[in-house]
């Protein structure tokens, strides 16, 4: 029941995606009176927060539940080999994507948005490093799968005190810009 609901949703959701770019033409269209549909590209999540993040997210969700499923099981030790080199693979990833992002800040100037995602991918970059230390102790010592878990939900408050800032904060400090 619960997968036809999610593919149902996801079918829905595609459906009036398709229809919203085939029938709306300009920023702003009337529909009937005075009812108008503005199309508005999302191309992150969570009110486009995390735009450029997708990928770091999937990371440590997967790193999450499958060290949860692999704390369960401590005799599969390929398991958290695998996942000590994706976590790898992606930390060199995020050190280029701070790379560049420091470039833009150091060649076009401070923004809003260049500020909010350089943090955002300093906090993720730390957290997956993290992460990989704790994978690599798992490696050689069954019982510390328990330590992957907790570093990465300890970083959970961190992420929403520096999305409350960036919502609430960033307006005010950048004067609205």
């Amino acid at each position: 029941l619960f997968a036809a609901v999610a593919i149902a949703w996801v079918i829905l959701d595609q459906l009036t995606k398709w229809w919203a770019v085939a029938r709306l033409d300009g920023p702003t269209d009337e529909i009937i009176g005075s009812l108008r549909f503005t199309l508005v590209e999302n191309r992150g999540s969570a009110f486009s927060l995390g735009t450029g993040f997708g990928t770091w997210i999937a990371v440590l969700a997967i790193i999450l539940f499958s060290t949860t499923e692999s704390s369960q099981s401590p005799s599969h030790r390929i398991n958290r080999i695998l996942l000590f080199a994706l976590s790898l693979v992606s930390i060199v990833v995020n050190a280029i994507a701070v790379s560049a992002i420091v470039f833009r800040l150091t060649e076009y100037g401070i923004t809003p948005n260049r500020m909010a995602v350089l943090i955002s991918n300093l906090l993720i970059f730390t957290n997956l490093i993290l992460v990989s230390t704790r994978l690599f102790k798992a490696i050689k010592n069954e019982n510390a799968m328990e330590e992957v878990n907790l570093s990465i939900a300890k970083f959970l408050p961190l992420y929403s005190l520096w999305t409350a800032i960036v919502v609430f904060a960033f307006p005010v400090l950048f004067g609205f810009k």
